[in-house]
């Protein structure tokens, strides 16, 4: 069977997983994201599968810039710069690499350029 990333964004974005946070973590993390989604016109809902986001997962590791990028870490498969540096890649999904700074596409790095 297929891999499927929606299945996978469903269960990162389910209930179950936002219980990692106390009620006092989810209010920070709420106003973070808030911040955050306005400053750089980003969706207000931290939950909503468009981001291809991990954004608990990044604001949990002490990731909290409100202007700046996040870390490739917690992409999700979707992100169209999804890569191999990602904690949710696995071996034979497509996602890109990074080689000095420059992202080299799947279809070339899976040759084994």
């Amino acid at each position: 069977m297929p891999f499927n990333f929606l299945d996978l964004a469903k269960q990162i974005f389910s209930p179950d997983y936002k219980s990692l946070f106390t009620p006092n973590m989810e209010k920070e993390f709420q106003a973070w994201h808030k911040k955050r989604a306005k400053k750089l016109g980003l969706n207000p809902d931290p939950d909503n599968p468009n981001h291809f986001y991990d954004y608990r997962g990044a604001w949990l590791k002490g990731h909290r810039t409100i202007t700046g990028h996040l870390p490739d870490t917690y992409k999700l498969p979707g992100h169209p710069t999804f890569s191999t540096e990602s904690i949710y890649y696995q071996p034979g999904m497509k996602a890109i690499k990074w080689q000095d700074e420059q992202p080299i596409p799947f279809e070339v790095w899976n040759r084994g350029w």
